[in-house]
């Protein structure tokens, strides 16, 4: 029989290359792998492993994924000795079938084996034409050609002075593609870029726009004052309009006319001090803004006249006493340019007032309508346009003194079991004291009181309820007393009962304190009586007994596992006082814990000030936390120190001092 040759299908393996699914068959004789890698969305890879030599011929076929498509050979014959083989007319985002047929002779057999891939999106085409340009008003624009469809984001990415490029913005695809950057500044150079971004990737840059900003010149200043402050001094000031100059240019006239440089300013001045100028002389101003660019125009012109020179100061002034009420002043006129002159007068020496101007040339005073034996001090400068010359010497005289007037329309009023009120008319504007005098009988009198100066009112306390009081008054100086004023009577009340206490607290402080505070107690309690009960309604015992006048109790003989409760009651000489609202104390409120350990460091908490003094020097952070372990107040940590606590509520709060070798906690209460 003549020989023949059969060329039979190789069965393939097939295995899974990243997202790629390989499809593998089992040959009966051999078995071998095809593997593909996608290169991009225009290429993907195909290789196989190297089978007998008795394989004469390979073919690659390729179809599309879906119902009804047919391989089609893509390769023509392939050596067998070829084991690999590169598609590159795939396109983007499709799903091809695989397979590879091994044409040998009989010793082949089996069936054909498949791969599937899928190719990606192709990347967006570069942007182009872009270009940037300078809108005055609104800022750089820049235009570009997209190159792409909808769904493509261009990124527009900016670089300052030639430094390098950063992101400025996204825009989203349209046909009309553009952007308006309005954050440049005048006098930089900006560059600038765009590349498109969509599902497929990045594509490359456009091309580079750049485009520099120019400094315009400066606005003009405005509003340019000028104003004479002594006889060689003119102050300017402007409003400085520009936010680009780069300093100021000063001019200055004779006559209104002829300008030249005067001064030249840095950026951003808007004063000037004009000195070493020639008296009585009249001066004119303009000014102008630059920068490198050019110059502004100039401004309003401004003028002003310096001052005259002081006048000389006045000599050998002296003060007369004339009587109770009057000190004559004179002096000597040492100036022959004083507009006026000006007196000053004071009580103590020091503090003084002005109390005349006075004509020029005048060298005589007359100070009338003072206060008997009173010591005036006076002093007097001449002045003109220029300003006042220096003050003279200081010269003094005390008045005569006259008895004071009787004080008049005393009053008395009873307020209270124990208390009356006085009050009269202070008619007298020389007295030192007054002297008050009572009587239980309205004809013997005795002294209860001296009084300051200018009081117009006595309060008379602790006197005997129902019990009727004479009063008289008088006022007193060096001279001697003035005459009674008229006497006035009242009786006092009858004595009531305190009224009940209010605004009864008790807060736990530490596990061994619980501290109460009330209201203060009406006026006529004696005595606050403090009791304690395990029960609300109940078997309340007395813990305590002290002076009306103190609002606060602290209670130490407690134990953390009882709730207690607290009342208290005003006492004077009339009764007691209802009982208070009842103030508890649950247990599980009382803080447990053992008693702090003696230390050299002194914390605490004073008129809501808290104070830390250390028995060292010490660096590092005092925090302040409630109960709940909430930081509400820090600052650095000194050897000594304060902190104001008036923003915090009151409660019970920990210190905590985190030094450089130590740690300080504290337990401290803010009322």
């Amino acid at each position: 029989m003549k020989n023949r040759t059969f060329r039979h299908t190789i069965p393939l393996f097939v295995l899974c290359i990243g997202n790629v699914l390989l499809f593998s068959k089992t040959s009966l004789a051999q078995r071998a792998m095809l593997r593909a890698n996608v290169v991009s969305y225009q290429q993907v890879d195909l290789s196989w492993d190297r089978l007998p030599s008795s394989v004469e011929v390979f073919v690659v076929e390729r179809k599309e994924d879906g119902f009804g498509q047919r391989f089609t050979a893509i390769s023509g014959n392939l050596s067998g000795t070829t084991f690999s083989y590169q598609d590159k007319t795939v396109q983007e985002n499709r799903t091809y079938i695989y397979r590879v047929t091994a044409s040998c002779d009989k010793s082949c057999g089996g069936e054909l084996n498949e791969v599937r891939v899928t190719t990606p999106l192709a990347p967006p085409a570069n942007p182009s034409n872009l270009e940037a340009f300078y809108i005055s008003g609104r800022g750089m624009a820049i235009t570009w050609v997209g190159n792409n469809s909808d769904g493509t984001t261009f990124l527009l990415e900016r670089s300052e002075n030639g430094g390098g490029f950063n992101l400025l913005t996204r825009v989203p695809y349209a046909r009309s593609l553009s952007y308006n950057d309005g954050t440049t500044t005048a006098g930089n150079s900006y560059c600038y870029r765009v590349k498109a971004v969509s599902a497929g990737g990045e594509s490359g840059y456009s091309n580079e726009s750049c485009v520099s900003r120019a400094l315009p010149k400066p606005a003009a200043p405005s509003g340019l004052s000028a104003t004479a402050v002594s006889s060689s001094q003119i102050d300017l000031t402007w409003s400085d309009n520009a936010d680009n100059e780069t300093g100021f240019e000063l001019e200055r006239s004779s006559d209104g006319n002829n300008f030249s440089k005067l001064a030249d300013l840095p950026a951003n001045a808007t004063s000037y001090s004009n000195t070493s100028l020639p008296t009585l002389t009249k001066f004119w101003y303009r000014i102008l803004a630059k920068n490198a660019i050019g110059s502004s125009g100039f401004s309003n012109v401004a003028e002003a006249t310096t001052f005259d020179v002081p006048p000389g100061a006045p000599t050998s002034l002296t003060a007369k006493t004339i009587s109770s009420s009057q000190i004559n002043l004179s002096w000597k006129d040492q100036a022959t340019n004083e507009a006026r002159f000006e007196l000053e007068r004071s009580t103590d020496g020091t503090s003084f007032s002005k109390i005349a101007d006075i004509e020029a040339n005048k060298t005589t005073y007359e100070n009338t309508g003072l206060q008997p034996a009173t010591k005036y001090w006076y002093r007097v400068r001449s002045v003109n346009g220029s300003g006042p010359s220096g003050f003279s010497n200081i010269a003094d005289a005390t008045t005569l003194d006259v008895a004071p007037n009787a004080p008049g329309r005393l009053s008395a009023t009873a307020v209270s079991h124990d208390q009356i009120n006085l009050e009269w008319e202070d008619v007298s504007g020389n007295e030192t004291g007054f002297q008050i005098e009572r009587s239980t009988n309205g004809t013997t009198f005795t002294k209860i009181a001296d009084l300051a100066a200018n009081v117009k009112s006595y309060q008379n306390k602790d006197l005997s309820s129902e019990t009727k009081y004479y009063y008289r008054i008088r006022a007193v100086n060096a001279i001697g007393p003035s005459a009674y004023s008229n006497v006035a009577d009242a009786t006092t009340r009858k004595a009531p009962i305190p009224d009940k206490p209010k605004n009864l607290t008790a807060t736990p402080v530490d596990y061994d304190l619980v501290q109460l505070k009330w209201a203060t107690l009406s006026s006529n309690a004696t005595t606050v009586i403090i009791e304690r009960s395990r029960k609300p309604d109940a078997d309340f015992k007395q813990i305590g007994s002290q002076a009306a006048n103190t609002t606060q109790f602290p209670d130490r003989e407690i134990l953390d596992v009882y709730d207690y409760y607290y009342r208290i009651k005003a006492v004077n000489s009339a009764g007691a006082s209802p009982y208070s609202d009842v103030a508890k104390v649950a247990a599980n409120q009382i803080i447990t814990g053992t008693e702090p350990q003696a230390q050299a460091n002194l914390i605490f908490i004073y008129d809501k000030i808290l104070h830390i003094t250390l028995d060292r020097p010490s660096t590092g952070q005092m925090t302040l936390y409630n109960t709940r372990g909430m930081a509400v107040k820090s600052a650095a940590l000194s050897q000594t120190m304060t902190l104001d606590l008036s923003q915090l509520p009151a409660g019970i709060y920990i210190a905590v001092l985190n030094g450089e070798k130590t740690l300080v906690k504290q337990k401290v209460l803010l009322y």
